[in-house]
């Protein structure tokens, strides 16, 4: 076989085609390197990217431990946060520094712990709702890498509105017994076994959360959600020996333990805020809502409502002195975001609301301890009366721990003609349009002399305050037959709602004359109920040998589940109250890696 030789033109054909599979390769191999950098940048953005997020959480938590120790600890933050500044906020800088707090490019940042210095947060405090509504609005910003990560979060103090029904101790309330040995914890091995208990009945039906720091005896009762108590022993509640019925539970299947929330001592603290941005009345005042987003004020003894040392102001907003003093009374918008205060009638000669003990007002009297005729001074009284308006009614009898027999007290009287009582009723619409919360607190009673309901469940928010009881105005006449005393309900109506979140802070809400009178149907509430003694509706009892139910006999509690995250504005907060996360959500980033502004 002769073999061709190869033609000295195809000798150059080689060199190119390596040349090109080379440089194809080189660039599948680029190509692919590429990829394999890219997968690597982006793995590593999304890392950063959820612990940046993570650090903004680390920043939240972090902050919520230091209010939990220092409640004072939500006035701190850093002026310069355009955070804090858009929301009206007024902050301080802390005695210790905190590198959390820190803004700009030039700010500090706080390390996340165990993080060895790669993953940090700073935040930024809204406080602006802190005094009405018990909430802090916190951003905290997470810095992981190149990646920065906000999220706002609302952390809300827990109160006596997160439950439809709180008593601090499961007795009557002293006043009303006369019984001071008994305002002890039953848990508490200093009880008297003698002591007056109230119970939960068959009949009652609580649609809502209930805690007690007591022992809580029941039979029969419909609870719709947890029951708790802060009863350290076994068993943790009480059923009576006649009992024969058994609760029933939504949820739990049964009572479980729970701290104890420490009642403040007294609502105070509420009355340099209506001073200053709410209104301030003076005596005993008469509140109606209208259901218009307007009230009707009658307050006779008032004469600033905003006063400021030894003067003051009477603003518009309040009503003017003539109407406040008139048979009309004042018709003014409700007080949106905002309070009315009831005070005694100040003793101090230099207070712009002084009124000496030897006068009070036109078109109005004190009354002696009869109830029906006129006092020899304001200083001792049983009572007033004012355009026909009268308390005690001139044949009401006195309430059990109010008087004895026909005689009222004028020591610690029921209708004190100086006394800060609020007597409130109607149908509350706080805003013309849309949603609104107002609150109204007593220095001394709250009387619910009708029906006190919202215009809407949706809109309308209430909070209710008295530092000593709040009563279901219910009063009795008396009258002889065969040698014992008989009492008789003066209303003719029957069965009463309140709506709105109800505190007593020293004392107790509960129907007045519970034990006198007849039968008057179903007390049912939307809202709350927090009170420091365990108030009743309702008594059996026997009178000439014949049983009979008095007063509300059976409850109807619905919590109003809006509590969960809004409170009315300057509803008093537990002594000692957690702060919790009610909410959070993220949003842009508010710093970039620098810490400037993006």
């Amino acid at each position: 076989m002769i073999r061709r030789s190869r033609d000295h033109a195809d000798r150059g054909v080689a060199l190119p085609v390596v040349m090109v599979l080379g440089l194809v390769m080189a660039m599948l191999v680029g190509t692919s390197l590429t990829a394999v950098s890219s997968g690597l940048t982006v793995s590593d953005r999304a890392q950063d990217t959820t612990g940046a997020l993570d650090a903004a959480f680390a920043g939240v938590q972090e902050y919520a431990a230091r209010l939990n120790t220092d409640s004072t600890f939500q006035s701190y933050g850093n002026s310069q946060s355009t955070f804090t500044t858009a929301s009206g906020s007024t902050v301080t800088t802390p005695a210790t520094t905190n590198p959390a707090l820190g803004v700009g490019s030039t700010g500090t940042w706080a390390t996340v712990p165990g993080s060895s210095g790669t993953a940090t947060y700073r935040y930024e405090v809204d406080n602006s709702k802190y005094a009405t509504t018990g909430v802090v609005n916190l951003r905290s910003t997470g810095r992981v890498g190149a990646v920065t990560r906000s999220v706002v979060a609302q952390l809300r103090q827990s109160g006596f509105t997160n439950y439809l029904y709180f008593t601090d101790y499961e007795a009557p309330d002293p006043i009303i017994t006369g019984n001071q040995a008994c305002a002890v914890h039953i848990w508490d091995p200093t009880h008297v076994a003698s002591c007056q208990i109230t119970q939960f009945g068959s009949n009652d039906v609580l649609r809502g959360p209930v805690h007690s720091n007591d022992v809580l005896t029941i039979c029969g009762t419909t609870f719709g959600d947890a029951v708790t108590s802060s009863n350290p022993n076994t068993p943790i509640s009480s059923t009576p020996d006649d009992c024969g019925s058994t609760a029933t539970y939504a949820v739990g299947g049964g009572v479980t333990f729970a701290p104890t929330l420490a009642m403040p001592p007294s609502n105070s603290t509420m009355q340099p805020f209506a001073a200053s941005t709410g209104c301030l009345y003076t005596g005993p005042t008469q509140v109606t809502y209208n259901g218009n987003g307007t009230m009707t004020v009658r307050s006779p003894w008032t004469k600033q409502t905003e006063p400021t040392g030894s003067s003051g102001t009477t603003p518009a907003k309040c009503g003017t002195l003539a109407d406040l003093r008139s048979n009309s009374g004042a018709t003014v918008p409700v007080l949106s975001s905002s309070l009315l205060f009831v005070q005694d009638v100040p003793i101090q000669s230099t207070d712009p609301n002084y009124t000496s003990t030897a006068n009070w007002p036109a078109n109005f009297t004190c009354l002696d301890s009869s109830g029906n005729t006129a006092a020899s001074s304001s200083a001792s009284s049983g009572g007033w009366k004012s355009f026909g308006v009268q308390y005690p009614r001139s044949n009401e009898a006195p309430p059990s721990g109010w008087g004895t027999g026909s005689s009222w007290n004028t020591t610690s009287p029921a209708y004190g003609c100086r006394s800060g009582d609020l007597f409130v009723s109607g149908v509350v619409q706080v805003a013309a349009s849309g949603q609104g919360a107002t609150t109204a607190a007593a220095s001394n009673y709250v009387y619910v002399t009708d029906d006190l309901t919202y215009k809407s469940r949706t809109n309308d928010l209430l909070g209710l305050v008295g530092n000593s009881a709040v009563l279901v105005w219910n009063p009795t006449s008396a009258s002889v037959v065969n040698g014992k005393t008989v009492y008789q309900t003066i209303l003719t109506d029957r069965d009463r709602e309140i709506d709105a979140a109800l505190l007593s802070v020293q004392h107790t809400f509960q129907v007045q004359n519970r034990d006198r009178g007849s039968e008057r149907g179903t007390l049912a509430v939307f809202g709350s109920i927090a009170q420091k003694f365990r108030g009743g509706v309702a008594q059996v009892v026997t009178v000439n040998g014949v049983s009979s139910t008095t007063g509300y006999y059976t409850k109807d509690y619905q919590y109003d589940s809006r509590l969960v995250g809004a409170v009315p504005p300057y509803f008093l907060a537990p002594a000692s109250a957690s702060f919790s996360l009610s909410r959070i959500a993220q949003v842009p980033a508010a710093f970039t890696t620098t810490g400037a502004t993006p």
